[in-house]
């Protein structure tokens, strides 16, 4: 889809203009390419134009801001750029011969003598290395995403490319400046290749894989400059994740490729996090015990907690955080080996909390006469300091192999409770029950929850499809009917919609409970106050 646009009828004429506009041979040009056409042209006042045009570079250099022109060091690369550029147009660097099929036509081609020169060689080959590393990530994004090996370059070709980059501290000097991230996740994505598709690679291929893994591990993250959220589709960790999941559906004896994904679960980069969740998850079949308990840690490490009053909220300690964070990886690993049962899975904390007034103020200063410990200060509702972070827990969620967790009597339950007590938290969160009574206490702070709201109504979709009506409507949806229209219909639309695409459009045979539910949402929604029929019609 083209920026900008929207795959409706209405737009379609105009991308088929952009796309046939996009394709003309002329669009796939360069400038520099039409400056030999020039230089060599039979027009006598074009040829003579360009060449001197061409061969003045050097003395009218392209500054875009007048302080430029003070800057040595940006003026001299500006020089050696155009002093490169004007060899285009001098006719003493042009060369012909003939073509070896057709001997009636001449071959033109450029021979720049500065191409000869250390820097312009060294920079070629450092171009040329970028090439091959590029086409190694592109190869190995190619396989993980069609779930085979890419015809971009055969394995070995991957292989012998990847060893050429690797050296002992490739995933330790993160500050050097020779190779980009990319480039280091693109050889621990090739070492990932060697185990997720093992058919097709070597022992020795593996033997190299393994000690890349092993260092990829150990990848440290930056000091400075760090942000939780960040998305970096090549970073080292995220190919180790998949391969430890291999490793897994492999051993039997040995639990350390486990024990290292239960581990990157709790590292502080969400999409690492994530991954190890998604990869814990995805051994379903090989080791259950560890997709139950991966899901368990990833919606404990949902459970955060906000930084104590002070300082202004500059409080936050990121590196506390990531300590904690450890402890309850370390606590789910020790569960993992100690244990063969399944514990229930966690739930979330309370909705709200009953504190202090003064505890609302998150952002107050020590020291201003506020005593967090006084007995007579204002108890009131107020966000908790252990508080669910519903923006994680709903991406754990999406994760969730639902059908094939239904399907084990024990766990169904576990993971119906968990279900329980996620819509428990939710509907508290909406509609608060200490609010009963108050007309002007409605919460509209539930839209923040608009996302959270659309993955739990999805989850419960799928949750539905396993069970029958009379279990879908008493445990779920009746409670959902009891919000007032808005919030109820919001819900509901999330829900009905998902629940139509399983049970409905892509179902073999439309069953009786699948109708039944249905039926029940509708009563509901021809229930919202927009159907009242009234001698007076408001608009």
């Amino acid at each position: 889809m083209l920026i900008g646009f929207r795959a409706t009828r209405s737009d379609r004429p105009h991308i088929e203009a952009v796309q046939k506009n996009i394709e003309r041979s002329c669009r796939k040009m360069e400038l520099r390419q039409l400056a030999q056409l020039f230089v060599l042209c039979g027009n006598d006042a074009l040829r003579e134009a360009a060449q001197i045009a061409i061969q003045n570079f050097p003395n009218d250099l392209p500054f875009e801001y007048e302080e430029q022109r003070e800057s040595e060091t940006y003026t001299r690369q500006l020089q050696e750029t155009a002093g490169n550029w004007a060899e285009w147009g001098k006719l003493e660097n042009y060369r012909s011969q003939k073509l070896p099929d057709e001997p009636s036509r001449q071959l033109v081609y450029l021979e720049n003598p500065k191409s000869e020169e250390p820097k312009a060689v060294e920079a070629a080959q450092r171009h040329e290395q970028n090439m091959r590393e590029m086409a190694l990530f592109n190869w190995v994004t190619d396989t993980f995403e069609n779930g085979a090996i890419s015809a971009r370059m055969t394995i070995d070709e991957a292989w012998e490319t990847a060893k050429g980059i690797d050296h002992a501290q490739m995933f330790t000097q993160r500050d050097s400046g020779d190779i980009s991230d990319m480039t280091r996740g693109a050889v621990a994505g090739a070492a990932a290749v060697a185990f997720c598709f093992p058919k097709e690679s070597g022992d020795d291929f593996r033997s190299w894989a393994k000690d890349v893994l092993d260092r990829a591990f150990r990848t440290p993250e930056p000091d400075e400059d760090w942000f939780a959220g960040s998305i970096i589709p090549w970073h080292p960790l995220l190919f180790v994740a998949k391969a430890l999941a291999s490793q897994v559906s492999l051993e039997s004896v040995n639990h350390e490729a486990a024990e290292r994904l239960l581990a990157l679960t709790a590292h502080p980069l969400d999409q690492v996090s994530r991954e190890a969740t998604k990869q814990c998850l995805a051994c379903w079949d090989s080791d259950r015990r560890l997709a139950w308990l991966g899901l368990d840690l990833g919606l404990r490490l949902c459970i955060r907690q906000r930084p104590p009053r002070g300082s202004g909220g500059r409080s936050f300690d990121a590196q506390r955080e990531q300590t904690e964070r450890l402890e309850i990886a370390q606590n789910s690993i020790e569960a993992y080996l100690a244990a063969s049962d399944y514990p229930e899975l966690i739930t979330p904390p309370a909705a709200w909390e009953l504190a202090p007034q003064e505890r609302m103020n998150w952002l107050a200063e020590e020291g201003d006469g506020i005593d967090q410990d006084d007995d007579g200060a204002e108890m009131v509702w107020q966000d908790p300091r252990h508080y669910w972070d519903w923006d994680s827990a709903r991406e754990v969620l999406a994760l969730i192999p639902i059908d094939k967790l239904m399907a084990d009597a024990e766990l169904r339950a576990k993971f119906l409770t968990l279900a329980d007590s996620l819509l428990d938290w939710t509907l508290e969160r909406m509609n608060p029950s200490w609010r009963e009574g108050d007309p002007h206490g409605r919460n509209d702070r539930h839209t923040d929850l608009l996302q959270w709201i659309g993955q739990l109504s999805t989850t419960l979709a799928y949750v539905c499809t396993q069970i029958g009506e009379k279990e879908a409507v008493t445990r779920f949806l009746s409670r959902v009917y009891q919000l007032d229209d808005e919030e109820c219909l919001s819900f509901l639309s999330g829900f009905v919609n998902i629940f139509i695409c399983l049970a409905v459009l892509d179902a073999d045979e439309v069953s009786p409970d699948a109708i039944a539910i249905l039926d029940s949402a509708l009563t509901r929604v021809l229930q919202d106050r927009t159907f009242e029929r009234r001698s007076y019609r408001e608009g």
